[in-house]
């Protein structure tokens, strides 16, 4: 039975049909069997009975004729009319000779065989007897012919028709035998042929059954396994029992539920990633975004001493100016000078250390862009495989048909927010880039002002020593104070230029700012969208 199961669809259909024909062919080949012997035996009825009934028949009349014949010869008045009716005797005898060896021909039985023999022996007798009637008339001995006639030749007549009579009822009671046996074949063939039929009946409706529930039992199945698959359930198999074309769409069925148990099993995950790493690009930018403000803060205090940092150069550019005019009055003036110029160099070094602090702040803030960029490039690299695997998401779900729209939205989802943040994350990397390389520029501008301010510092220890020697030497103090109210308006321009990359800096810092709470709320929203699919994907069953 196993084997069976194992045929395909195509093969146990013509195995039925070929059952069902030879069932048909045995019965057609019984129906022509027994219809051949029922025509035999018609034909053996009718040559062997009914015909030799019609020669029976035919001989009964021709000796009543023969009969009449004699008596009319026997009467007649010329010796013309009796020649008439001897002729007519001859060919009458001639006739009843050939119906005789015809029927001879057709004896079956022994009985029928020695009657006719019986009947040959009384018809030569009356021959014999109605030959003497007739030459006794033509010697006109008439009364002794009549006498012969009503005496032994009336009674080998009724003796010949007697035997005729056995005859024909033995061949009466042939016919009956042989219709009786027709009969019979008749019967027998049509029982063989029910019972052929019926069982071809039982075989036919048996393998209709049994090949339609091979059909229907396994398809039943699917539909209930396809029914659990729409609701959710990816834990339902199908037992496969046959190896036929039904057998191969339970596997194939299997196959096709074993692969989608595996996509969603990997979009789960796929989604637990994504919402780990929105969170924690959500908790990066967050700390961007503080760390951006600090910056900005710590710029903010950069420009204050710039701005301070000017303001104490035009205070020295007017005290030189004053020294100048009051050059004359060095003697008095020049301890007070030398105090001045000291406190100038205190300055110097207190702009120099704040320029370092600035400079020190804005490295630490290209070496944050850096970091940030490379937190950008990771958040690149999981948008990137995000993307592939909702490709991948796109194309399984194409191939799972309309059970698979659901996912292909979903992916079309994923795929669409993957995008986004790629185009989020290059934005913020050219933002970042652009910080460093204002970042590098502030660094190469204050590395420029702490060289001034050392210059500063330098003329600013030269003009100390100058008044040292003021007292000495008056004339070149005022070039000397010229010399210095030149090189404070010098810092003066440069303190401007570092306030200028400043405020450059602090607006990058911004749009820093800016970039990570954009970046922070696309995380958030691709947080959200990975528990909506989460929740989508929640509703399958992976497991028992």
């Amino acid at each position: 039975m196993k084997a069976f199961h194992d045929l395909k669809v195509g093969t146990k259909l013509i195995a039925g049909f070929v059952l069902v024909a030879l069932v048909a062919t045995a019965v057609g080949a019984v129906g022509i069997s027994k219809i051949k012997q029922i025509d035999a035996a018609d034909t053996k009825l009718y040559e062997k009975v009914t015909v030799p009934l019609g020669d029976l028949a035919t001989m009964a009349v021709l000796f009543q004729r023969i009969r009449i014949n004699v008596r009319d010869a026997l009467e007649a008045e010329t010796p013309a009319d009796r020649e008439v009716y001897q002729a007519t005797i001859l060919k009458l005898r001639q006739q009843i000779t050939e119906k005789s060896e015809h029927f001879e021909k057709n004896i079956i039985s022994g009985q029928a065989r020695t009657t006719f023999q019986s009947y040959k022996e009384s018809r030569s007798n009356y021959i014999r007897l109605s030959n003497q009637m007739l030459n006794l008339v033509q010697s006109g001995h008439k009364a002794e012919a009549q006498a012969l006639l009503k005496g032994d030749g009336k009674v080998a007549a009724t003796q010949t028709h007697e035997l005729l009579d056995q005859l024909l009822r033995s061949k009466e009671e042939q016919g009956k035998l042989t219709s009786d046996e027709n009969t019979r074949v008749a019967d027998r063939a049509s029982t063989v042929m029910a019972l052929l039929v019926v069982l071809g009946a039982a075989l036919a409706v048996g393998l209709g059954i049994i090949i339609a529930r091979t059909i229907t039992v396994p398809l039943s199945q699917a539909v209930q396994v396809a029914n659990r698959l729409a609701a959710g359930d990816l834990t339902a198999q199908v037992e496969v029992r046959s190896k036929d074309e039904t057998g191969q769409l339970m596997n194939a069925l299997n196959e096709m539920v074993h692969s989608l148990r595996s996509l969603v099993a990997q979009t789960v995950q796929i989604s637990a990633s994504i919402a780990s790493a929105s969170t924690q690009l959500h908790a990066t930018s967050d700390q961007i975004a503080t760390g951006a403000e600090e910056v900005a803060a710590q710029v903010g205090s950069v420009a204050t001493a710039s701005e301070e940092m000017a303001a104490t150069s035009a205070d020295i550019a007017r005290n030189c100016t004053m020294a100048a005019d009051a050059s004359k009055k060095s003697t008095d003036s020049a301890t007070s000078g030398a105090g001045i110029v000291q406190e100038t160099i205190a300055g110097m070094a207190l702009i120099a250390e704040r320029v370092r602090q600035t400079s020190t702040t804005v490295q630490a803030l290209g070496t944050s862009s850096e970091q940030i960029g490379e937190i950008v490039g990771t958040i690149e690299d999981i948008a990137d495989q995000t993307n592939l695997l909702a490709l991948n998401a796109a194309i399984e779900a194409a191939r799972a048909g309309d059970q698979g729209r659901g996912f292909a939205v979903v992916a079309d989802e994923v795929r669409n927010l993957a995008e986004r943040t790629t185009r989020a994350t290059k934005e913020i990397a050219g933002m970042i880039k652009s910080i460093q390389k204002e970042t590098a520029a502030a660094v190469a501008a204050m590395e420029e002002g702490v060289h001034e301010v050392e210059k500063g510092s330098k003329a600013a220890q030269r003009s100390g020593a100058a008044l040292e020697d003021i007292l000495t030497r008056i004339n070149e103090a005022a070039l000397q104070v010229s010399q210095i109210a030149t090189a404070a308006e010098e810092q003066t321009a440069t303190t401007g230029e570092v306030t200028g990359n400043i405020q450059q800096i602090t607006d990058v810092v911004v749009q820093t700012a800016r970039g990570a709470e954009e970046t922070a709320d696309a995380a958030a929203q691709l947080a959200a969208q990975a528990t909506d699919l989460q929740s989508l994907v929640g509703r399958f069953r992976l497991s028992a």
